[in-house]
């Protein structure tokens, strides 16, 4: 999963970094100029108007998946090289937590 959504961000960034710079709008500029009624691509990795909300949200989702994707591979690799369990990790916390209320670490 971590592997498909670094793939889409990595595919939709150029294209969402597009989104609002100045090619965008000269892009929209050129398609009036050469009197096209509907938008067509002339700059590579701009995007229409139409496909700036599909490709806004495909780079935000894939991003804040892989991210949390990410970090639950984190804590997991953390606790196979701690040979702990979820479990065993939880008891462990509660107990340092105790004891740092008493004062012992």
């Amino acid at each position: 999963v971590f592997v498909g959504m670094l793939y889409g961000t990595i595919i939709s960034f150029q294209p969402f970094r597009e989104i609002s710079s100045a090619n965008y709008f000269k892009q929209i500029r050129m398609n009036k100029t050469e009197g096209y009624t509907t938008y067509r691509h002339l700059i590579p990795n701009v995007p229409l108007p139409s496909e700036r909300t599909p490709i806004a949200f495909s780079f935000m989702l894939c991003l804040s998946v892989g991210i949390a994707v990410f970090c639950l591979m984190a804590f997991h690799l953390y606790l196979i090289l701690t040979a702990q369990t979820t479990i065993e990790f939880h008891g462990n916390w509660s107990k340092r937590r105790q004891a740092r209320k008493r004062g012992r670490t």
